[in-house]
């Protein structure tokens, strides 16, 4: 297969992940306003993908509910020993990743927490952080900042 091929396999990839999760979003903003925010999103729901209805050869799960304002959204590609920042740091938003290839080590604090494939985990920004790749080849994650919720 062609680099090209592969590109543009990629790209479309990529472009179905984020479709998938800007209807997520639109989703989960109408619908759970009342959920308490925690760290691992997609711990806190079923792990398993279902059909809903009316739908064809369509796999879902939800990988997080209502966390507050979005501010902004990305897509990172990390390669092999990529990361960061080099230091940890913090700010005033929080940050979701959710990972659509590959697995992630997030450095929280002293712990660290992997975000595999199809999971999302929720960074508050106040705790010192950063983000790496922690695999062997390419992982792909969408980042969303997102200002907390004031209850």
């Amino acid at each position: 297969m062609s680099d090209t091929v592969r590109l543009v396999i990629q790209i479309i990839q990529v472009i179905l992940s984020v479709i998938l999760l800007i209807f997520a979003i639109k989703l989960v903003m109408g619908k759970n306003k009342d959920e308490k925010e925690k760290g691992s999103l997609s711990n806190e729901f079923d792990n398993n993908f279902i059909t809903p209805p009316n739908h064809v050869n369509f796999k879902a799960k939800k990988l997080f509910g209502n966390m507050g304002e979005i501010i902004d959204g990305s897509i990172a590609y990390v390669d092999l020993n990529g990361g960061g920042p080099t230091e940890q740091h913090t700010h005033e938003h929080n940050h979701l990743f959710i990972v659509t290839k590959g697995e992630a080590k997030i450095k929280l604090g002293d712990k660290e927490i992997i975000v595999k494939k199809d999971e999302s985990y929720l960074v508050e920004g106040k705790i010192p952080h950063s983000v790496w790749n922690n695999i062997d080849s390419e992982t792909i994650m969408i980042g969303i900042s997102v200002k907390p919720r004031q209850n």
